[in-house]
């Protein structure tokens, strides 16, 4: 086992964390890797950080960007073009891997070459303290790409490896349109299940992935805005695995509303709340069953693997 994995992190105002997180690539057991960061013109010092701390290392490029993307899309298919591993792993700017991140991976890659896609659990950490929250992501179903675009995301992006042949082979990238900041990577997701990728996920934390104080209030309404259109993108123009697209938009959509519906009155009229899920239910009853048996169908699998990580400790 000694191929070569590429590890693409884009950066932009990171002086804060960006130290930490390369420092947990050099801290890897496995030493066959390339760490490619691209600096989307940040105004801050990261670059200047990056630049004079690692710039010397042989394993370490450094690419900066003459003009701000707007996103991780762009900076991150510069990183995959200009990589030469089997693998590509994506780190983001402010998460952190466990040092045996990369030999537990491989394990699964080197070993059986159907599977194209790793993805591992992560702990989560708030405005840099660890927490004890896993964050367990998956399961890989039977018709993946139509599970995944009903039921919603289940991969982090510093959490996952693909196999870099079958992103080149299918001319798989980041879409860099603005409609998809934030969501780029769901959507990525998506277009690799409906080429028929083979995912493989690990139920063990083999990093720590990050919110900070900025992270949700400021990007929650464009979020909502975006996931809309990638979805609406797929239902009319990727999938086809559902003739009445209208109607397969009111299953994939169902859960949009009721994402609008707690954001709007959760914690201030539980009355209305419970009336306004009970109206959505009635009207979009197919929605609601697909809805539900994800819902209950995650929700066990997160209580059943809590309840083995908390018994073997």
């Amino acid at each position: 086992m000694n191929e070569l994995v590429s590890i693409v992190i884009p950066v932009f105002n990171a002086q804060k964390h960006i130290e930490n997180t390369i420092n947990s690539v050099l801290k890897q057991t496995y030493s066959n890797w390339e760490l490619i960061i691209i600096d989307d013109c940040s105004t801050d010092n990261s670059f200047s950080i990056v630049r004079n701390k690692y710039n010397d290392s042989d394993k370490i490029r450094i690419i900066k960007l003459d003009n701000n993307s707007g996103g991780p899309a762009k900076p991150r298919n510069i990183g995959i073009r200009n990589s030469n591993g089997e693998f590509i792993a994506f780190l983001d700017q402010d998460d952190i891997w466990d040092t045996n991140k990369l030999s537990q991976i491989l394990n699964y890659l080197t070993c059986d070459n159907k599977i194209d896609v790793v993805c591992h659990d992560e702990r989560l950490r708030i405005m840099g303290k660890s927490t004890n929250v896993i964050l367990h992501h998956g399961p890989y179903d039977k018709n993946f790409y139509k599970e995944m675009l009903i039921s919603g995301n289940r991969l982090s992006t510093s959490a996952t490896c693909v196999r870099t042949s079958f992103l080149i082979n299918n001319n798989i990238y980041f879409n860099e349109s603005s409609d998809y900041v934030i969501v780029e990577d769901y959507d990525l997701w998506l277009r690799l299940a409906s080429q028929g990728a083979v995912f493989k996920f690990i139920n063990q934390p083999l990093g720590e992935y990050a919110i900070q104080n900025k992270s949700i209030s400021l990007n929650i309404k464009r979020a909502r805005y975006n996931l809309e259109i990638l979805l609406k993108n797929h239902v009319n123009y990727t999938q086809t695995f559902f003739d009445n697209k209208n109607r397969l938009w009111g299953i994939v959509s169902f859960r949009l509303l009721i994402s609008d519906i707690r954001s709007k009155y959760k914690n201030k009229f539980l009355f209305l709340e419970v009336f306004m899920y009970s109206r959505l239910i009635i009207r979009r009853p197919i929605g609601a069953i697909f809805y539900i048996r994800s819902f209950f169908k995650r929700r066990l699998r997160s209580h059943f693997l809590d309840f083995k990580t908390w018994k073997a400790r």
